[in-house]
């Protein structure tokens, strides 16, 4: 049954500002039980969309105009996939799994998050960065620091961000851990943004060229969304289910 709030919500104007953003994903959180999967990632999303406009208005970016501009399409993807999932129409295949399988109770909200991270970045972020004007701009320009600063800024809300996220059970482990989960974690990302803004570039290229634009999405999309589902499967359920390739057993196994 269509949820009325997130209804309303994809029927309106989208924001053309960062804050207009923050409103929009509080927004969307409000309409969903605290434990729902979409709830784990957009409350992330928010956070680190929060410490983006505090790095703006202290003016922290060599170019804040495209650094404005390219948050608020990358949001305006996520929000492509959010006002689908409410009116019905087809979602994007890479947040087909999480949006299908968000009110899944056996799933953590950490894994949830991670998921919503690798779907926003790997696929969101890189079709953001082609339709920036110009197309994607080139390594070690003042757009490319800004964007590389942007892992710093995560960096900076990381401990915060995994402490909400975490099960009870794992604090005291994350504890133990010290700073080492945070260096996985944040380089992790790092990695996945690097690869972003790679693909970005070689998307910004087909641009001019209508079908070699949509083969390449829908390939981008396709895997992404395949991945996204990966990190969704509890690795003992998949390898017990004949649904699932050795391939795929094999992917859960040396993750």
């Amino acid at each position: 049954m269509p949820n009325p709030e997130l209804v309303r919500i994809a029927r309106t104007p989208r924001p053309t500002t960062i804050p207009g953003v923050v409103e929009r994903l509080l927004a969307i959180e409000a309409t969903l039980p605290e434990v729902h999967g979409i709830v784990a990632f957009t409350r992330l999303y928010r956070w680190t969309t929060e410490n983006v406009h505090r790095a703006v208005e202290a003016g922290r970016f060599e170019a804040p105009a495209d650094m404005v501009a390219l948050d608020v399409h990358f949001a305006d993807l996520y929000f492509d996939a959010i006002d689908a999932w409410a009116l019905g129409t087809p979602i994007p295949p890479a947040w087909a799994p999480l949006l299908a399988q968000g009110g899944n109770p056996d799933i953590s909200p950490l894994r949830f998050a991670v998921a919503g991270m690798h779907a926003h970045i790997n696929r969101d972020l890189a079709v953001a960065l082609a339709g920036l004007d110009g197309g994607a701009p080139a390594d070690d320009s003042p757009r490319f620091r800004d964007y590389v600063l942007v892992d710093r800024l995560l960096d900076e809300t990381s401990d915060t961000i995994r402490h909400a996220l975490l099960p009870p059970v794992l604090h005291a482990v994350d504890v133990r851990l010290g700073e080492l989960d945070d260096r996985v974690i944040i380089g992790a990302i790092g990695m996945a943004r690097r690869a972003a803004w790679e693909v970005g570039q070689v998307l910004s290229t087909l641009r001019p060229r209508p079908l070699a634009w949509e083969l390449a999405l829908r390939c981008l999309d396709t895997a992404v969304g395949a991945s996204a589902s990966v990190l969704l499967i509890e690795p003992h359920r998949a390898t017990e289910d004949t649904r699932y390739t050795p391939v795929l057993r094999e992917a859960l196994d040396a993750r």
